[in-house]
């Protein structure tokens, strides 16, 4: 195994998750103008450990958008019946949003270069592509929804979410979602142009 395709140590793994973990914290309250000695002491590591894992804020939020659809990922192997990933995955989305609303700002950052920009775009679609082919041959959500489909939805969840986090109770946030969950049904009565 060479240098450029071993594993990180353990302790190494762990200290890079701890401060994936501090930034979504400090994302949460600040949105992206984060402090990276702030979210260092709150990983509980030291400032040189921070800087080996990520030595700009820009290196961190773009490793918070990637750690977001390896989540996505994760969520998706963990449904029981494969024809329900596809709705389970937007629930995700829109959940994670209501409860850190900073992932849309970092989902926004406007510094993130277009390449990682369209590289996580398309990992995003192909992550969903087969659990949205068998929640259509499920009968699940409507026929015409294709997987370049998945952003607007996931804005149109994040809007909903948005909302919800202005209220103080989950009411609006699962109104909000039964309407989404219901434009995504089969049979609709307007098509996709």
């Amino acid at each position: 195994m060479t240098r450029a395709t071993k594993r990180p140590r353990a302790d190494a793994q762990r200290n890079r998750e701890a401060l994936l973990r501090a930034a979504q914290q400090v994302v949460q309250r600040d949105g992206t103008d984060i402090s990276m000695d702030e979210v260092a002491a709150l990983a509980g590591v030291a400032r040189a450990t921070r800087y080996r894992h990520f030595p700009t804020r820009e290196a961190l939020l773009e490793a918070l958008m990637r750690d977001f659809v390896t989540q996505l990922g994760r969520a998706r192997d963990a449904v029981e019946d494969p024809a329900d990933a596809f709705l389970a995955l937007i629930e995700l989305a829109a959940a994670g949003i209501r409860d850190n609303p900073g992932l849309l700002e970092v989902a926004a950052y406007k510094d993130v270069p277009p390449a990682l920009r369209e590289e996580l775009r398309r990992e995003t679609q192909e992550l969903i592509a087969e659990p949205l082919r068998r929640a259509q041959a499920a009968g699940r959500v409507r026929d015409d929804l294709r997987p370049t489909d998945f952003s607007v939805i996931v804005a149109l969840a994040g809007a909903v979410a948005e909302l919800a986090g202005q209220a103080d109770a989950n009411a609006p946030f699962d109104r909000g979602m039964t309407l989404l969950r219901e434009a995504l049904a089969p049979r609709p009565r307007f098509e996709l142009p």
